[in-house]
């Protein structure tokens, strides 16, 4: 299994992740590393000018990932591996990541498995000449010229590249060369890799907006049609309404949009993560972005003693665990215990819950993931629109 930390394409490391777990039931990890920020994800005319013909240019950050995956087909097997047996697997921007190598050709046959935790799905399309122009701009706001070289650009120390482009938007784009389509549109037309997947999100990914009560919701609100609204009406205030309409635009729906779209050739498995630590309650009621790691990983982290972990938490880590192992060892995520978890199809739309009563739930928080797809998708840059 190979894992892809998240952090927003800015931060983030592997060694931060402890997979004794995998290894302990017969699973070779490998976190990476990757280039961040300004590193991994700038673009720029002067180094789109510079390159060879046919040489990508800006997703470093994506090249790394590849890299890595090359690494393992030709040394995992040194340490135990089966270079045709690969997972990839990654959370938030790590899962944004593995959509993206699922839509870049230059990865397929890298790995036969794939799981995005909390990654999304959908996503605008850009462009090398956009992300060359948010480029310039930046660069002319640390008082470069306009006509600054390749070369000048590559002799700036990392370290004040990092520190003086912090505002651009970072993370896999449609480069022309290495990335030629988003990954929401390779599944949209059938040109992902295709290959098994599990894919889901958590009930609290409205923790990415901060713990801090919203400003002016209300105001907010006024601005989101009334037909949009309509599936929230059960939402205690307004505030309430649009983190769960953030939860579902940024996350649940995409990922069942993708789940759907991947169906139709090698199975699809969706979930979804509601499960509230118990040392967390009741304080808080729903699972916030990145809550299901250390339940994937049946570790607690350096920061959690283990007076705090209760046999309820160990007991859903090491149903999560068992889920994901099974996954990366056959292709079907037979788990330790439960109900057994059915691939998705969008016709039965069932997908699998974790949390404070597991089970397959039918038809889940329909009618919301449905407006979302009516709105979400517009600007996508898909056929039709």
């Amino acid at each position: 299994m190979v894992w892809i930390h998240g952090g927003s394409h800015r931060v983030g490391a592997g060694w931060v992740y402890d997979g004794s777990n995998f290894a302990r039931d017969g699973v070779v990890l490998v976190a990476i590393n990757y280039r961040l920020g300004p590193l991994g994800y700038f673009a720029h005319p002067a180094l789109i000018k510079a390159a060879k013909p046919g040489e990508p240019v800006g997703n470093y950050g994506l090249m790394d990932q590849i890299a890595a995956l090359q690494w393992v087909k030709r040394n995992i097997a040194a340490f135990g591996g089966d270079p045709a047996n690969v997972t990839l697997f990654g959370e938030s921007a790590g899962g944004m990541s593995t959509l993206a190598l699922l839509a870049t050709p230059s990865a397929n046959g890298l790995y036969t498995r794939a799981i995005v935790e909390s990654g999304g799905g959908w996503f605008p399309p850009g462009g090398l000449t956009a992300q060359a122009d948010a480029g310039a701009a930046a660069t002319r706001a640390m008082g470069l010229p306009e006509d600054v070289t390749a070369q000048a650009l590559r002799a700036i120390p990392a370290e004040d590249l990092v520190a003086k482009l912090p505002g651009s938007d970072y993370g896999p784009f449609t480069d022309g060369v290495l990335m030629t389509r988003t990954a929401t549109q390779a599944f949209a037309g059938g040109q992902a890799n295709d290959v098994p997947l599990i894919i889901g999100s958590n009930s609290g990914e409205d923790s990415l907006l901060g713990f801090k009560p919203l400003p002016d919701p209300a105001a907010a609100l006024a601005r989101i049609p009334a037909f949009v609204q309509a599936p929230y009406a059960d939402q205690p205030g307004d505030e309430a309404k649009l983190r769960a309409m953030f939860t579902d635009r940024y996350m649940g729906a995409p990922a069942r949009w993708v789940a759907a779209r991947a169906a139709g050739g090698q199975p699809a498995w969706l979930y979804h993560f509601s499960y509230v630590g118990s040392r967390y309650r009741p304080a808080v009621t729903r699972a916030f972005h990145a809550a299901e790691i250390q339940y994937v990983f049946e570790y607690w982290g350096r920061r959690t003693p283990m007076s705090l972990v209760s046999d309820e938490d160990k007991a859903m880590a090491t149903l999560m665990h068992s889920c994901w192992v099974a996954f990366a060892k056959t292709g079907q995520p037979t788990c330790a215990s439960g109900p057994a978890w059915p691939a998705y199809d969008p016709k039965t739309d069932q997908l699998m819950e974790f949390g404070n009563g597991n089970g397959v739930r039918t038809h889940f928080l329909k009618p919301r993931l449905d407006i979302q797809d009516a709105v979400g998708l517009r600007d996508m840059g898909l056929p039709g629109q």
